[in-house]
């Protein structure tokens, strides 16, 4: 990078080295002042070594001397005064320069694609709903937005109402008052009540359970008993904006990044979107289809992609792999990964966001999230979607679509699965007065099924009536 000089270094504290992003270093009365970003969370180390040529920093040189205050031997990267000390393995690069090169230079040409995609209106991108057995065709971006649907688990614990409901508007309360209760239990330092929202924001967003132990509660948990989840988040802040400022991340012990701990991000930082399968399938299928307009697509604009959380075997799995025959994504199988790609597409839609410009579509203090959302709903599957084939292998519907295609949404109904007759000869014959003998030996007769199947199903459909 232009004008960055690099010196091998870092910082002997009373019990040894310590390692982290220099954040500040100032001298008073012959006292240094060290303002440090460990892993461990922020530190302010006190040297005693009197003012002199040996110890002075600026914006253009750190000199090492002073009686061993600043070692060879890890980095230390000065930029427009910046300080930046890190190790090679514990500082992660999100990219070789700042936000503001990034988004101007290198992603600048598919911010403005996207800008424009966003705001026509002939996508005929197909939606799925297997709960409701029903699919139908978002006509735009803004359609996926309006279409919004995620039903508020009843009931979370740091919030003062049993929220419910599935739409955009719905779920933006919802989390409007997780977000500002999640803040001032920081400023606060209420480490109970931050824990207990953040937890609160697994249950909303379905990332609360773990098929073989342990998970994101359990992870929170652990970061409450440690050092907390105070610091933990406020230590975040700071690396994030010296990420913003550099391009560099210093990967602090416990650090989470996953489609859990993202929901948590989005809500305490700013400008930082939730980076799941879904929105992660529908950037890449964008970048895709940039790429077939003949566009040359750089190392640092590949976002990874996630596999759908599904089971193996089912019958129709989702397609969320973006890779076609003109370009190939990795997937992200780690933290660092995951986290670049969040960051990165933070960037992107930060920027695309700022740009939408449609009075009455797009909200105006809430746009980025309104734009993840809308992402979310057209990430299900992009299986016959932007050019995407649909498989014979279960892929989806048997039905393939272009990007372009200008055909009206139809709503297709599927036939009635099992559970949804019981239900509908349940609440039939309930009205008619009719008990539970009468009400199995229906659903014996009319689904059909055995006495034994009909009877689980009579209890499961009574539970929640």
């Amino acid at each position: 990078m232009d004008g960055v000089e690099v010196i091998d270094c870092r910082v002997i504290a009373n019990n040894g080295p310590v390692y982290g992003l220099l954040a500040g270093a100032e001298s008073k009365d012959g006292l240094w002042s060290i303002d440090l970003i460990t892993r461990s969370g922020y530190k302010q180390l006190i040297s005693s070594q009197r003012a002199s040529a040996e110890a002075v920093v600026s914006a253009e040189r750190l000199l090492t001397g002073a009686a061993g205050i600043m070692d060879k031997n890890c980095h230390l990267r000065i930029d427009n005064g910046v300080i930046l000390l890190f190790d090679r393995e514990s500082c992660w690069e999100i990219f070789d320069g700042d936000r503001q090169h990034y988004v101007e230079k290198v992603a600048a040409e598919f911010i403005d694609f996207l800008v424009t995609r966003f705001e026509q209106s002939n996508y005929g991108w197909i939606w799925r709903d297997p709960r409701r057995e029903a699919q139908g065709r978002y006509g735009s971006i803004r359609d996926a937005l309006v279409k919004y649907h995620w039903p508020i688990r009843r009931y979370f614990g740091a919030s003062p109402y049993f929220a419910s409901g599935a739409d955009f508007a719905s779920n933006s309360a919802l989390l409007a008052d997780l977000q500002s209760r999640l803040r001032l239990a920081t400023q606060k330092a209420n480490e109970t009540l931050a824990l207990q929202i953040c937890k609160d924001v697994q249950i909303w967003g379905g990332t609360d359970k773990a098929p073989r132990g342990g998970g994101n509660l359990q992870r929170l948990e652990e970061i409450s008993a440690g050092n907390g989840l105070v610091a933990y988040l406020t230590s975040l802040e700071k690396s994030l904006k010296t990420c913003d400022e550099t391009g560099k991340f210093l990967e602090r012990r416990g650090f989470v990044s996953n489609a859990g701990f993202t929901k948590i991000y989005s809500l305490y930082f700013a400008d930082f979107i939730i980076y799941d399968s879904r929105v992660a399938a529908v950037l890449g299928a964008f970048l895709a289809e940039w790429a077939r307009n003949g566009n040359v697509v750089a190392d640092s604009l590949r976002l990874m992609w996630m596999p759908p959380n599904e089971g193996q075997g089912i019958s129709r799995p989702k397609l969320r792999n973006p890779s076609t025959t003109e370009i190939t994504f990795q997937q992200a199988t780690d933290r660092k990964a995951h986290f670049v790609s969040n960051v990165r597409a933070n960037w992107i839609l930060s920027s695309v966001a700022n740009r939408l410009d449609s009075p009455g579509i797009w909200p105006l203090h809430n746009r980025l999230r309104a734009l993840e959302a809308a992402l979310f709903m057209m990430g299900h599957d992009l299986a016959g979607n932007a050019g995407y084939p649909v498989k014979e292998n279960g892929r989806g519907p048997p039905v393939a679509m272009g990007a372009n295609s200008t055909e009206r949404a139809v709503l297709v109904r599927r036939p009635a699965s099992k559970m949804r007759k019981a239900k509908q000869i349940y609440q039939r014959l309930r009205a008619r007065g009719c008990g539970r003998t009468e009400i199995i030996a229906e659903f014996v007769r009319a689904i059909p099924m055995t006495k034994a199947g009909a009877s689980t199903y009579y209890q499961s459909v009574k539970n929640v009536e």
